[in-house]
């Protein structure tokens, strides 16, 4: 209807969604959610982040993300993956650059 504002998160379907693909490890975690956050406040479309971490990171990724405001938590969903290397020796490829920077490669 004219006149009336357009919620178009509410109409967006997933295949238009903004995905974002992160990694943090460390002592990166707030400088990640500061990121992650400011995308969302700066987005007029639906995203979905996919946080590639430490394993003892996840956990406090997933409670810091759930505690947002919902204004905040409405326009994002996330999912939280394990460092991984896909080929070679994991302890090589962690050796050959600055933390996390290897894994950044294998980003799909």
């Amino acid at each position: 209807r004219s006149g009336e504002p357009r919620n178009f998160q509410a109409v967006l379907p997933p295949e238009l969604w903004i995905h974002l693909a992160v990694v943090a490890c460390g002592n990166r975690l707030e400088e990640t959610l500061v990121m992650l956050k400011s995308a969302v406040l700066f987005s007029h479309r639906k995203m979905q982040f996919h946080i590639f971490t430490e394993e003892s990171l996840k956990p406090e990724f997933d409670k810091q993300l759930r505690q947002w405001p919902d204004s905040y938590t409405k326009k994002f969903e996330h999912r939280i993956y394990p460092i991984t290397f896909s080929v070679g020796n994991p302890q090589e490829w962690k050796k050959l650059f600055k933390p996390c920077a290897a894994q950044r490669l294998f980003l799909p």
